[in-house]
Formats: C-alpha cells, sequence, structure tokens
C-alpha cells in the first residue's frame, strides 16, 4: 500500500512493485489510506509505504496512528520521502516507523519491502 501525493511517484513505485508480483493499492494522502486500513484485515496488507509530507494527512501522522492502532501496529510502516536525513530520523523513529527511505532509491525500497516481509512470515 502506497501513499504518496505525487502521481509520478506513485507510478514508478507501482509499476516496481508491479512487476514484482505485488498488487498495490495508491492513496494521495494519509487520511485516504488511513480509513481503507481500519476497513481491512490487518492480515492483507504485506506493507504501508508512506511519504512525509501529503495533505490532508502527513506520513508522519499516518504512521503514528497505524502503529498506536491495536489492529494495525504489526503493519510495516516505511517512510519513503525526500525529507529523511541523519538530523531528521529521530521523527520518523518516534513514530514508530519500521524504516525509512529517501527518495528516488526505488530499488533499494524494494528490497526493504522484501526484507520485512520475511520478518513478518518467521
Amino acid at each position: 500500500m502506497i501513499a504518496e501525493d505525487s502521481t509520478f511517484l506513485i507510478k514508478v513505485v507501482n509499476e516496481s512493485f508491479l512487476k514484482a508480483g505485488a498488487k498495490v493499492e495508491t492513496f494521495s494522502n494519509g487520511k485516504e489510506a488511513l480509513v481503507y486500513l481500519e476497513g481491512v484485515k490487518a492480515n492483507e496488507i504485506y506493507c504501508v509505504i508512506t511519504d512525509i509530507e501529503m495533505p490532508i494527512m502527513d506520513g508522519l501522522t499516518l504512521t503514528k496512528k497505524i502503529k498506536n492502532n491495536i489492529k494495525l501496529k504489526d503493519i510495516p510502516v516505511i517512510l519513503f520521502s525526500s525529507l529523511i536525513n541523519e538530523s531528521l530520523k529521530h521523527k520518523g523513529e518516534s513514530v514508530g516507523a519500521d524504516a525509512q527511505i529517501t527518495k528516488p532509491e526505488i530499488d533499494k525500497l524494494v528490497n526493504v519491502v522484501i526484507s520485512l516481509g520475511k520478518k513478518r512470515e518467521l
């Protein structure tokens, strides 16, 4: 699942995961993503990839709401943003993000998603 307000990045990330055999749900803001998550079974979601800066609800707020929700808290959340750097990583850590990747490292994103999924299967 992807929450990203850039239609270009949604397309690029979506294509990368489709090539890897994944089904991807896309949302343009955190609120739409959260509403969707609250309406499905948590085990139906492999992981959430979210940008930090988005309209309506940003990715840090989305991550915090997922991690504070008893039903959703075990879903891995990856922050995928151009705002991630060493001095700002503490923000993602403080809301419980499982990983933080700087845009536009798509290959690294795919590898992290695969690795998080393997941890969940153990």
